[in-house]
């Protein structure tokens, strides 16, 4: 893990605040129930199980519906579940999203998703931080930022406002997890 200015200020965030403590806690907390079945799948795939950061900083590992239209901890977005998967990417990886039936509301169902996920867009950019980055902003949003930051650095796209960064803060999420005394 690359721990730069950006990881740094994330991390000042997540454990500097009281609302980031908060929430932090809430997810580690959330995780001494949910830990296994989030990790499990990333293991079965061979997947680093730091990417359970991944649903620390979407959900705090909770499992959340869409609240009039919008998450309640990502506003602006439709995603739902602990992965916060939006409508359009849940059913192009398998899920049932309907009226009748939100399958990524199914932690078992969605993590399976978001392993695949996570493994695609890692085959796809060959980088962490990229796969990171396209999991929050998709792969078009990526693959222009590619294209018009003429780098494969992650950081070099964030400076440059090609990217935002996300993968920042996965990797403060995944320090906290590694290093719960940080929130103390």
């Amino acid at each position: 893990m690359v721990v730069d200015a950006h990881v740094l200020a994330r991390l000042n965030t997540l454990t500097g605040s009281e609302k980031g403590r908060a929430f932090m806690k809430r997810a580690l907390a959330n995780l001494v129930t949910q830990r296994e079945a989030l990790s499990a799948p990333l293991r079965a795939r061979g997947l680093p199980e730091g990417l359970l950061a991944v649903a620390v900083v979407e959900s705090a590992a909770t499992n959340m519906p869409e609240t009039d239209g919008r998450p309640s901890l990502a506003p602006g977005l439709r995603g739902a579940g602990v992965w916060m998967f939006i409508p359009e990417t849940a059913r192009r990886y398998g899920l049932e999203v309907s009226d009748a039936r939100d399958e990524r509301l199914d932690v078992a169902r969605e993590t399976e998703a978001a392993a695949s996920l996570l493994s695609d867009l890692h085959a796809r950019y060959g980088d962490w931080r990229l796969a990171l980055a396209a999991y929050n902003q998709g792969a078009k949003k990526v693959d222009a930022a590619l294209a018009a930051g003429g780098s494969r650095d992650a950081t070099v796209l964030v400076d440059a406002g090609h990217l935002n960064d996300y993968a920042a803060t996965v990797q403060a999420g995944l320090l906290i997890l590694r290093n719960p005394h940080l929130l103390d």
